[in-house]
């Protein structure tokens, strides 16, 4: 298991990332980067268990390239990720993303999903689960498809839980599925650290494997959002990766 944790740049935002590498490493990723003012960029892919890991190294590198101060709108960082998987990956490459750019300043979520197995924000005061599904088809697979924007505003207590399809496969067992396992151990730890709440939902996957072998990489980043006031001085720039590799 890898794991990583660190602070997104804004105290009131912490993430984490944690891996259970599989046969298909190479093809799945989580990278954040986390820019001045404390903005945060953040992507998870997946390209299958026979995915061609090009993609992925074409998304990461996309998002390492940027400035430490780039604002891009999600839908124009779609399109363009997309346009470089198409020229440079074979005709059949593809991959699920789900990116996402956090604002600082209006305490927003902007993203796309491209095709990815949604995120899950769950919330308290009041209960609410929300599914950041809004977005269009995979990359790679079409020249010029269209993609739509999602927006969410972040409240105090939020989780966000992003995962792979290795995460959905291992949790199908539990009874209503895997989206309500994850969302009943994100609502059972709402008092914990991101870090805390990726663990324990690596932790559950690797347990419903009774001893059979996982086929899939299970790789889960989570966002705990505090509402924390954070001084100008403290704020920090910083990158990170978690791959399964």
């Amino acid at each position: 298991m890898k794991t990583f944790e660190t602070v997104s740049g804004a105290l009131e935002m912490d993430y984490a990332g944690v891996c259970c590498p599989c046969n298909d490493a190479p093809a799945t990723f989580i990278e954040k980067q986390s820019c001045s003012q404390g903005n945060v960029v953040f992507a998870i892919g997946d390209a299958g268990v026979h995915g061609d890991p090009l993609p992925a190294l074409c998304v990461r590198h996309y998002l390492r390239r940027g400035s430490p101060d780039r604002s891009t709108h999600p839908v124009m960082a779609a399109e363009s990720i997309n346009q470089l998987i198409y020229d440079c990956c074979a005709a059949s490459s593809s991959l699920s993303c789900f990116y996402a750019e956090y604002a600082r300043d209006t305490r927003t979520l902007r993203y796309v999903n491209a095709g990815h197995d949604a995120p899950l924000l769950v919330r308290e005061n009041p209960y609410q689960v929300l599914r950041l599904d809004e977005g269009g088809p995979v990359f790679g697979l079409r020249e010029s498809p269209h993609y739509s924007e999602g927006v969410v505003a972040l409240k105090k207590g939020d989780r966000l839980v992003a995962f792979t399809q290795g995460v959905i496969d291992s949790l199908a067992s539990h009874n209503g599925g895997a989206e309500s396992a994850l969302v009943s151990l994100a609502r059972s730890r709402m008092n914990t650290s991101a870090f805390q709440l990726a663990q324990r939902i690596v932790a559950e996957c690797e347990s419903t494997r009774s001893g059979r072998r996982m086929e899939k990489s299970v790789l889960v980043a989570c966002f705990a959002y505090n509402e924390i006031e954070c001084p100008l001085e403290l704020r920090c720039t910083t990158s990170a990766c978690i791959t399964s590799e």
